[in-house]
Formats: structure tokens, sequence, C-alpha cells
């Protein structure tokens, strides 16, 4: 379940000064169909950490395009299609002989 910035802000909220749990939650926001076992998450995650927001450097980690990068990855393609070609000309080898 994904929960909105709001929903995380609110959960926090009542959950700290009201004391809600995750079947609470359910209970009285029945509209928004949250499942018990993501609040319970959300609820360890906000006593873990204090927060309901991502911690910094969380998350998929992103490589720099650079020249270096990007000719290495030529430089990789490049020597895959010819071992591509090769193959492929093996297997035309192949094939011509067995009809023949």
């Amino acid at each position: 379940m994904v929960f909105s910035k709001e929903d995380k802000v609110l959960i926090d909220v009542l959950c700290q000064e009201k004391g809600y749990g995750a079947k609470k939650f359910t209970k009285e926001f029945p509209n928004k169909k949250w499942y018990q076992s993501s609040l319970k998450k959300l609820l360890t995650k906000t006593d873990q950490t204090g927060s309901v927001h991502h911690k910094p450097g969380s998350g998929k980690k992103h490589t720099i395009r650079i020249a270096q990068n990007v000719d290495s990855v030529e430089e990789l393609l490049l020597s895959q299609e010819s071992a591509q070609n090769s193959s492929d000309c093996e297997r035309d080898w192949n094939f011509q002989n067995v009809c023949a």
C-alpha cells in the first residue's frame, strides 16, 4: 500500500497524540482502504526512525553519465555485436553444410 505524504503525516500525528494503532486506523478511515499490515510497517518505521519520511541516501543509487562511462558502454556493445556476428556466420555455415 502506498501512502500519500498527507496520509503519512496524519497517521504519525494520530499515533503520537491519540495512540492510534493499525486496527484503529482501519476502523476510523474505512474509505482509505488501508491494510493493517501496511500500517504496522509504517508505524514500526516511524517508531524506529522518528519520521515518516525517507531516510537521506535511501533508494536507488544513480550513476553519473561521463565520457568514460559512455565510452566503456560503447566498447562493450561493439564487442558483443562482433561476437554475435561471428556466431551468426557459424550458424549460417553449419546450416548450409547440413542442407547441402
